[in-house]
């Protein structure tokens, strides 16, 4: 979590900032604290916002905004609606193939076939991007959802 430290005496009024009054000079996303040794104000970025500022001047910015959140270039940022951390989920067409930890967005068509049978072909349609299974040549569907076998 980045944080800055804001000067503790105010140069107009010569009184000591708190977190109380006008979240001590911190940004609206970020959250205000002391110092314990010298009750200086903390400034920290809330969950799911970066510092796009400087040390002595936090910024804190939507984390989705920058970077995608560090979500690949295949992936969706979003924010947990309870936390508001950052989430990272695969577009449509593409699957995670990362290890648990890490998320990696990989075509669909390229993982188990998109789910499309062994006979099938996979692809992606031109709207949507969703998966679509066609029945190679000689094979007919035996079904019509995206599941569906070739016989």
């Amino acid at each position: 979590m980045q944080n800055w430290l804001y000067q503790h005496w105010s140069s107009t009024s010569g009184y000591m900032l708190c977190c109380s009054l006008y979240n001590g000079g911190c940004d609206i996303n970020a959250e205000c604290s002391h110092r314990l040794e010298d009750f200086d104000v903390v400034c920290n970025c809330r969950v799911g916002f970066i510092n796009v500022g400087t040390v002595n001047g936090v910024n804190c910015s939507d984390g989705c905004y920058v970077n995608n959140g560090g979500c690949g270039v295949n992936a969706v940022c979003s924010h947990d609606l309870t936390t508001m951390a950052i989430q990272c989920t695969c577009m449509t067409g593409y699957t995670n193939s990362g290890n648990g930890t890490t998320l990696v967005c990989t075509d669909s068509c390229k993982v188990n076939n998109g789910g499309c049978d062994s006979s099938a072909t996979c692809s992606h349609d031109s709207v949507t991007f969703a998966v679509v299974c066609g029945c190679s040549i000689g094979f007919v569907r035996s079904g019509c959802d995206i599941t569906a076998g070739c016989i």
